[in-house]
């Protein structure tokens, strides 16, 4: 049987997850509107329960949105078993929507399970009248050959919504002035309010990447300053294909750089960025590939698909 799944947006990590998820599990997935109110899209929620052929067993949210509004679905929906699955909302901080979703969250329904990509979530999100799972994020480890590096030019690269919080104006501010001389070039692929800023020298913006795993087969070095993360896909991806990367401390980063994958920089610090990031540029290319073998090793041992994939299963009712 076809799981429902609602999500609030189907941008940057839900996407990726539902995607890894949509190999092992039958899916429905409806993306709930941004530009609507939230009582809007309870009521779409609940129509789209009801319209999606025979009544669901289960329903996966994503989201706050999605999440309050299958907790209100209403009497008729009671019987549909409701998964909420958080992957982390930096937007959700402002005390303002926080009161807001406890107190919607707390008149609704509770979840018969809650998954939670990381345990500093569970203070933000976590309902103590049901139970919950800690399901941390992996992808396939890639075969891969070697390095993209030919020659003296080498490329780094960001990935993901050009925006504030994921650390762009960071990144751009502590990209070295002298990377070009150094032979090396910054490549930022996504979309976003900051896509228009102005770039320094030897910096491009890509636009949104058609296939964002060939991207980072092609990097030399992958930068992920965001301010705070759970365990973001961009960085499994770099490790499941061998790329070392530069990323904040935060989330699950500073275990996966644990392994010697990469370097760490603290978060919303360009002067301790770009001290990472020369440290990076300095490496060879023999170098490079070691920390992105240590990477990928890691991810391998620690974080085996198969396992997820298994747990997915069954938070999918399948």
């Amino acid at each position: 049987m076809t799981t429902l799944v609602l999500a609030s947006n189907l941008g940057g990590g839900i996407s990726r997850h539902l995607g890894l998820v949509a190999t092992s599990v039958p899916i429905d997935v409806h993306e709930l509107s941004e530009d609507t109110s939230l009582l809007a899209k309870v009521r779409s929620a609940r129509q789209l329960m009801r319209s999606s052929g025979p009544l669901p067993s289960r329903v996966v949210t994503h989201g706050v949105a999605a999440a309050v509004a299958a907790r209100h679905r209403g009497r008729r929906l009671r019987t549909v078993e409701h998964v909420e699955h958080w992957h982390g909302d930096p937007f959700f901080l402002a005390p303002r929507r926080r009161l807001a979703y406890t107190t919607l969250a707390r008149s609704g329904k509770a979840p018969a399970l809650q998954v939670f990509t990381h345990e500093w979530l569970l203070p933000l999100y976590h309902d103590r009248r049901c139970r919950f799972e800690i399901l941390p994020n992996t992808v396939p480890v890639q075969d891969v050959s070697a390095a993209p590096t030919t020659g003296t030019s080498r490329t780094a690269v960001f990935l993901g919504r050009l925006s504030p919080e994921k650390g762009v104006a960071d990144l751009l501010a502590a990209w070295p002035p002298d990377s070009e001389a150094r032979g090396w070039a910054l490549d930022l692929w996504g979309s976003g309010p900051l896509g228009e800023v102005p770039a320094p020298p030897g910096v491009t913006f890509r636009g949104a990447p058609t296939d964002p795993m060939a991207v980072l087969a092609r990097a030399d070095l992958v930068v992920i300053p965001s301010w705070t993360e759970t365990g973001p896909y961009t960085a499994c991806e770099a490790m499941a294909l061998g790329r070392p990367f530069v990323g904040t401390a935060t989330g699950d980063m500073p275990a996966f750089l644990t392994s010697g994958c990469g370097w760490s920089a603290p978060p919303r610090q360009p002067s301790g960025l770009r001290a990472a990031l020369v440290e990076a540029q300095g490496a060879s290319s023999d170098q490079l590939a070691d920390k992105g073998a240590a990477g990928r090793s890691w991810l391998a041992q620690n974080r085996p698909f198969e396992a997820w994939t298994r747990a997915v299963r069954e938070i999918y009712g399948q």
